[in-house]
């Protein structure tokens, strides 16, 4: 089955981080559905699933409700401090080149890896609230002094968030055996399950963190 491509519009001014106040305060990444598609949710049940294995049989209705066009992007800010009302994202960089970028709803610009570009549509038709939290966009990646102050607070963002994420990556043939159990066969699971396991985020060293948090 092909791959749903999502589409984004790439021009546009950067975004430019206003810096945090102090550590007590974050960034989330607030997702809105844009108001001419909202009747596609209607009746349509919120998945809690923690990451995408399996394809949907239905390419044309994915292709139109997982598309970037259909989605508002904006970056706010908050205090921490009892705030959970949304979800933080686990996933893997991949290659730090980015390629891609993410539009905001005001025009501006954020580059982004691949890795990322690919989860953004499955992430904002998941969220329950509304928000995510991901390091690589509320976290100026080019401010070391933020960097350094935000980093050593992930524990706490993952164990304050309603719900964790995990991204290991696009649904392909070995996922989808996987999300068949048990109506595969025991070689079959075994080899499905070791080539998702192969996936990048599986390396990842706060995999474990992340997933106790």
């Amino acid at each position: 089955m092909e791959q749903i491509q999502p589409s984004v519009i790439v021009q546009g001014p950067s975004y430019e981080y206003v810096p945090l106040s102090s550590p007590g305060y974050f960034r989330l990444l607030r997702v809105t559905r844009r108001i001419q598609d909202r009747s596609a949710l209607s009746g349509r049940k919120r998945s809690r699933l923690l990451c995408c294995l399996k394809r949907t049989q239905s390419r044309v209705e994915d292709t139109d409700r997982l598309s970037f066009q259909n989605w508002d992007f904006s970056i706010e800010t908050r205090r921490r401090s009892g705030f959970s009302d949304f979800e933080a994202v686990s996933y893997a960089w991949g290659d730090l080149t980015k390629t891609n970028v993410l539009q905001l709803k005001d025009g501006r610009v954020i580059p982004i890896t691949k890795s990322l570009f690919e989860a953004l549509p499955y992430l904002a038709d998941r969220s329950a609230t509304g928000r995510l939290w991901i390091d690589q966009l509320c976290i100026n990646q080019d401010d070391l002094d933020e960097r350094g102050s935000q980093v050593p607070t992930m524990g706490e963002i993952y164990s304050q968030a309603v719900q964790t994420f995990a991204w290991t990556g696009l649904a392909d043939g070995s996922s989808d055996l996987v999300a068949r159990i048990p109506y595969v066969d025991e070689q079959q699971l075994y080899n499905a399950l070791s080539a998702v396991c192969l996936r990048p985020w599986f390396s990842r060293g706060w995999v474990s963190q992340e997933a106790v948090l």
